[in-house]
């Protein structure tokens, strides 16, 4: 997607003028900067529920939430998955900003 909006961006360049240009080139650096941030917020929350979980777990024992800990397990590690994603997207969004 970020590539995609590079590549437009510098499409366009040429029918446009110098000013117009860079004012396109300044939106695309402020999305960037806000996708950056609310994938940074997103990371944070979910290894902050993570550890949460983990911690929560071993405080009370194998037998804490017995019945639903399995389901919870399941969606944490999708949440871990999740986040990896996340860390990979931001790495290639912050490279494709970087090409200008």
């Amino acid at each position: 997607m970020v590539i995609a909006t590079m590549r437009l961006v510098s499409l366009n360049k040429e029918r446009q003028t110098a000013s117009d240009h860079e004012i396109d080139q300044q939106t695309v650096d402020q999305e960037v900067r806000k996708q950056l941030l609310l994938n940074e917020k997103a990371m944070k929350y979910i290894n902050a529920w993570t550890v949460t979980w983990q911690n929560t777990k071993e405080e009370n024992g194998k037998y804490f939430l017995k019945d639903i800990a399995a389901d919870i397990d399941k969606r944490s590690n999708d949440l871990e998955r999740l986040g990896e994603g996340l860390k990979e997207a931001s790495a290639e969004l912050e490279w494709c900003s970087q090409q200008k």
